[in-house]
C-alpha cells in the first residue's frame, strides 16, 4: 500500500495490515512531522520515505525511551539498566555502552529530553510531490 502524504502520523505496527503473517508492505510517503516513532523503528512492513531531514535513527525515541520518560524520576533511577540503552537491535552498534554510573545518568537524561521533545511539535517537510519527483530523477524514470 502506498500512501501520499498522509499516514505517517499513525501507528501502523498495531494495525493487522503489519502483523508477522502479512505479506504487505506500507510505503508511507508524508511531508508532515513528526513521523510516528513505532512505524520508522519497524523495518519490515514499513517504508518511510523523506526529504532526508528525518533525525538519525538513533535520535528518534523508541517505546524504551518513552517508558523512561513517563516513569518517576525515583521509579526511573531504581529500574534503568544500561542494557535499555544499548537495545537488542542494528542500534547496539551506533549506541556506546556506559561504563560507569555518571555515564548512565547522562545518557539516560538525554533520551528522556528526545523522548520528551519529539512529539511536542509539529511541522511539514519537503513537498510530497518534490519528493517523488527527484526520487524519479535519480532513478532515471
Amino acid at each position: 500500500m502506498i500512501f501520499f502524504n498522509c499516514g505517517g502520523i499513525y501507528d501502523w505496527t498495531e494495525h493487522h495490515l503489519t502483523d508477522e503473517t502479512s505479506e504487505v508492505t506500507l510505503y508511507i510517503f508524508d511531508s508532515h512531522r513528526p513521523i510516528q516513532h513505532k512505524c520508522i523503528h519497524n523495518s519490515k512492513n514499513i517504508v518511510i520515505i523523506d526529504d532526508g531531514k528525518l533525525p538519525p535513527i538513533d535520535q528518534i525515541p523508541d517505546d524504551n525511551d518513552f517508558e523512561l520518560a513517563n516513569q518517576d524520576e525515583d521509579e526511573a533511577e531504581d529500574e534503568f539498566d544500561a542494557e535499555a540503552i544499548a537495545k537488542e537491535t542494528d542500534l547496539e552498534e551506533k549506541r556506546e555502552r556506559p561504563d560507569n554510573e555518571e555515564e548512565v545518568s547522562r545518557l539516560k537524561k538525554e533520551r528522556i529530553q528526545i523522548a520528551s521533545e519529539y512529539y511536542s511539535s509539529y511541522s511539514t517537510g519537503a513537498s510530497v510531490s518534490g519528493v517523488m519527483y527527484q526520487l524519479a530523477v535519480e532513478l532515471n524514470r
